[in-house]
């Protein structure tokens, strides 16, 4: 019975941690960085995403998904596909739990890396065949510059201000919230023409 209380009492003290980091870091990224806070993927979108990119892609190997959280949607995507993933992630609670998850999953195919996503993109020399893109109003837009970057960009629920979409899938299932408004499960699909 004493192992099973100071099991139990561990696993509790554990999980209030989790929140209490979880919270500061959520408020450190609304309110000091001004930026839409991690929002996880669901299995609905992590499938959505992987069946388009097996089905119109299936040639993609080399993918980066930015604003990775904890990195569900990349390990699903490596698993399904067989590309090599690049998550990248800003913050660094979120990305430790995604490379402790990744280490317990065996994601060989995944590399999470902890970076400013824009930064990155400004600095990559290559060309990424697919990038996912996670993010949130207002925040996918600052995508525009890196374009020519990714030969397909699969936004999720969040279209870009101009639209322009070559696809777009309507998941008619689920939704993201993003304060107080609701965003339908769609992947926004564009690719680069040049």
């Amino acid at each position: 019975m004493k192992i099973f209380l100071v099991c139990f009492t561990v696993f509790i003290a554990v999980l209030e941690i989790y929140w209490i980091v979880r919270c500061m870091e959520y408020a450190r990224c609304a309110y000091q960085k001004k930026q839409v806070p991690f929002v996880a993927s669901d299995r609905t979108l992590r499938r959505a995403v992987v069946r388009e990119i097996a089905s119109r892609y299936p040639n993609a190997k080399n993918i980066c998904e930015i604003g990775s959280g904890y990195g569900g949607m990349a390990r699903a995507i490596a698993r399904r596909t067989g590309a090599n993933v690049v998550a990248l992630e800003n913050m660094p609670f979120t990305y430790f739990v995604a490379r402790v998850a990744d280490f317990f999953t065996f994601a060989r195919r995944v590399k999470t890396i902890k970076c400013d996503a824009f930064e990155f993109l400004g600095e990559y020399d290559g060309v990424f065949d697919v990038a996912v893109a996670y993010m949130g109003p207002g925040i996918n837009d600052k995508l525009k510059p890196y374009m020519d970057k990714f030969r397909v960009l699969i936004l999720l629920d969040v279209s870009l201000t101009d639209g322009g979409a070559d696809y777009v899938v309507d998941l008619k299932h689920g939704f993201t919230r993003y304060g107080p408004l609701k965003y339908p499960h769609k992947l926004f699909i564009y690719e680069n023409k040049k």
